[in-house]
């Protein structure tokens, strides 16, 4: 059996090694990449030191040319141009005083010796929502609100989303398990440090979302003319604003005008003139209708809505073969607008549009405030006086005389021909807080209301007046005030909820009435005018 020798077999092996060795010391070897000397950006000085957020800031130094990324605090500015000794950037809106730290594409790094200090934008002009849904996002706009610093609801602290935040609006998160009360109050703090004003107690809701306010998309009070007339239905129509003196607007001071002849209609289904508008943002809406005011005259008429949403045009009938005398409000759920009516390409758009339909008559057009409405807007016509009836009854019991009918000064009507005249003479007003006489009407059924108020206009010629309301429902009288000595020099509006008119005053029995009464009050001789009396959802302003 052959033995090995331990100690003879460990020397031949180190001295295997050492030779190893001393080869590859005679070798060259690959330098290493890391004993590179790789240019180091430098920056010597930057100016301004100090500067409003979002304006501009030269760096100057060495070895600048290769830089591709400037920080402040780890937030990456702009760069917006660069050189060998000298680079400009664009500063952030949200940053805080820190060194500017530059990297290059050789992964070299430096910071600045000196700190910048960045100058803040007063947060100013700021507008705060009008409702409150817990567990929803809100928005805030206002000049420079992405300068806020901290957003509090009552004295809890909100998550602002600063990654989207614009200069003009921001958007907060509202925790849904909170309880904040029937209202609550927006503060906040800024990073200028200047006093924001908080805001009034704003509603909230807990788990539904509340209707959104009505957003108008056309009232004319710019006086364009906005029909288009599509020249592939060869129909000759006449359009314009205010196309008939006689016609007053429902809103403001302008309307929309179409008149077709009937000898000019060119065969039946012809488009001869439509209105067009940006399709808006509805993602705040329950339900969202199109819904405008219409005025035909008396004429039959027939018009459509057209939407044209991603280069598909969706269509469906608004008002179909229908006149009205005066105007009315046609409400109409954008979820019906639905037809496929093929494709069209360009931005989102609403149309609504006329038609020659199969009507052979004349027909006149009149739009006005085309808006999207949160659910059916509703209205009822009460009484516009045109059908030439005096609707005043004197108030035997109190024995106190006045001049009453149809246009009995010499105002023009605020809307149509006619309006109702209430003339009281000082000699004959008797004592004090006596009815003289009152308009009265069938109750009208608010089942389709949220927010019923009872709507006219009313001159006095510079008279003071006072005016009340009755409600007589199932043989209970409600009262309270309309207009308490007030004096108009021309046709203001007034609408009053008839949730307010609650005053308990008797029993009355017979149908469900409504009452537009006149009293002497405590005042001299009066001169009322009334037209267009309406019960509106929600007020109506001038």
């Amino acid at each position: 059996m052959k033995h090995i020798n331990i100690k003879s077999a460990l020397l031949r092996l180190l001295v295997l090694a050492g030779a190893a060795a001393s080869i590859m010391g005679c070798t060259d070897v690959e330098a290493d990449p890391n004993d590179i000397v790789w240019p180091v950006p430098q920056v010597n000085v930057f100016e301004p030191a100090e500067a409003v957020v979002g304006s501009e800031v030269t760096l100057r130094g060495e070895a600048l040319s290769k830089v591709n990324s400037v920080q402040l605090g780890g937030i990456t500015c702009e760069v917006i141009s660069l050189g060998e000794n000298e680079l400009k950037v664009k500063l952030p809106r949200r940053i805080e005083q820190n060194p500017f730290t530059l990297r290059n594409q050789y992964r070299q790094q430096s910071e600045t010796a000196e700190m910048f200090k960045p100058i803040y934008l007063a947060v100013e002009n700021v507008q705060y929502p009008d409702r409150i849904v817990a567990g929803s996002n809100i928005s805030i706009k206002g000049d420079n609100v992405d300068l806020v610093d901290k957003v509090y609801l009552n004295s809890t602290e909100l998550s602002v989303n600063f990654t989207s935040a614009k200069e003009d609006e921001i958007k907060v998160t509202v925790p849904s398990d909170q309880a904040f009360g029937e209202t609550a109050i927006l503060s906040m703090t800024t990073l200028q440090g200047n006093e924001v004003p908080v805001s009034d107690p704003i509603p909230m809701f807990y788990g539904s979302k509340p209707a959104a306010g009505d957003l108008v998309l056309m009232d004319f009070e710019d006086g364009v003319n906005q029909v288009i007339e599509p020249s592939w239905t060869n129909v000759t129509i006449t359009s314009g604003i205010n196309l008939d003196p006689a016609v007053k607007a429902a809103v403001g001071s302008n309307y929309q005008g179409m008149k077709l002849d009937a000898a000019n209609r060119s065969g039946d289904w012809n488009w001869f003139g439509y209105v067009e508008m940006a399709l808006p943002d509805l993602s705040d809406f329950n339900d969202p209708h199109l819904t405008f005011y219409l005025n035909t005259n008396g004429t039959d008429v027939y018009a459509q809505a057209e939407m044209l949403k991603g280069g598909s045009k969706f269509g469906g009938d608004l008002v179909s073969r229908s006149s009205t005398n005066g105007w009315e409000i046609v409400s109409f759920p954008i979820a019906s607008i639905n037809g496929d009516w093929g494709a069209e390409e360009g931005s989102d758009r609403l149309r609504i549009a006329f038609t020659t339909a199969d009507l052979p008559n004349n027909m006149e057009i009149y739009l006005d405030q085309v808006m999207i409405t949160d659910g059916k807007k509703v209205e009822i016509s009460i009484d516009n006086f045109e059908s030439g009836i005096d609707h005043f009854t004197a108030a035997d019991w109190t024995g106190v005389p006045s001049t009453h009918g149809l246009n009995l000064s010499g105002l023009s009507a605020y809307e149509g021909s006619n309006y109702q005249s209430v003339i009281l003479n000082e000699a004959d007003r008797g004592g004090d807080w006596s009815w003289f006489g009152y308009l009265e009407y069938a109750h009208p059924d608010l089942s389709d209301f949220k927010d019923p108020y009872l709507t006219f206009y009313m001159h006095t010629n510079g008279t003071e007046v006072y005016i009340q309301c009755e409600r007589l429902i199932d043989g209970a009288k409600y009262g309270g005030d309309l207009v308490s000595r007030d004096a108009v020099t021309e046709w203001t509006v007034v609408s009053v909820p008839l949730s307010s008119i609650n005053g308990d005053w008797g029993t009355d029995e017979g149908d469900d009435r409504l009452r537009i009464a006149f009293t002497t009050a405590d005042l001299a001789g009066m001169e009322i005018h009334i037209d267009d009396i309406k019960v509106t959802e929600g007020k109506v302003t001038m």
